[in-house]
């Protein structure tokens, strides 16, 4: 599975619709990237919303990707809502969990109901944000890294590396042998790769192009282990 290029990050949020809807083997690699992404937000957040202990609450995941994705056109429904994917994916995971409820009471459940948008659903609040900003975050990093290293800029990742962690560039580049104008000129190879990926992943989430800046911000700011 090719990504498309960083160039058009718009085509993104189509190219994912499309590899889902895509052959066997497509729709496997596509769902098995996104099952990376959201798998951890949702179970941490789910744990701390249902009160769940962890087991419990990556069963209830799993569960519902093995559901929902099962499905031909659920993320067709998720293209036409609007929604952020993370968004619609907790909304699913909410009436999954309202299923399982009913299943084990011995109630009627009525399958292929679309996870439309349901006011009277459990509200996330801040956990779901800030688990899916970390997960985002560091997927970027591990993206941004192994192009580095592809590419021949080891030196340049372990000095973006440490400076994401919250080392002093000036010990940094002491460390490194480097002048701090060195230093700040090796940061930039990474930087521009760890935005490049990071834009790819939100856009593919669903924040529209003009809004991708604004959350890069608020998700480097969300995670406090990133200072770039």
């Amino acid at each position: 599975m090719t990504s498309p290029s960083t160039d058009y990050p718009e085509t993104r949020r189509t190219w994912l619709v499309s590899e889902l809807q895509g052959s066997a083997a497509q729709r496997e690699a596509a769902q098995r990237s996104l099952m990376g992404l959201y798998a951890e937000p949702l179970r941490r957040t789910a744990q701390v919303r249902f009160r769940l202990s962890t087991e419990d609450a990556l069963d209830l995941v799993h569960g519902f990707f093995a559901s929902r994705w099962s499905r031909p056109e659920y993320f067709l429904d998720w293209e036409r809502s609007g929604l952020r994917l993370r968004n619609w994916l907790w909304n699913g995971l909410e009436y999954h969990r309202r299923e399982e409820a009913r299943r084990n009471r011995r109630m009627p459940v009525a399958d292929q109901i679309p996870d439309l948008p349901d006011p009277s659903a459990g509200d996330p609040g801040v956990e779901l944000e800030r688990n899916f900003a970390i997960a985002l975050v560091r997927a970027a990093m591990r993206t941004a890294e192994e192009q580095c290293r592809a590419t021949g800029f080891d030196r340049h990742w372990a000095v973006f590396a440490a400076r994401a962690a919250g080392e002093r560039l000036a010990l940094i580049a002491e460390r490194e042998g480097l002048t701090v104008n060195q230093a700040q000129v090796r940061l930039r190879a990474p930087q521009r790769r760890f935005v490049a990926a990071l834009t790819e992943l939100l856009v593919a989430d669903g924040v529209p192009r003009a809004e991708v800046p604004r959350a890069i911000a608020e998700l480097v700011a969300t995670e406090p282990t990133i200072r770039t």
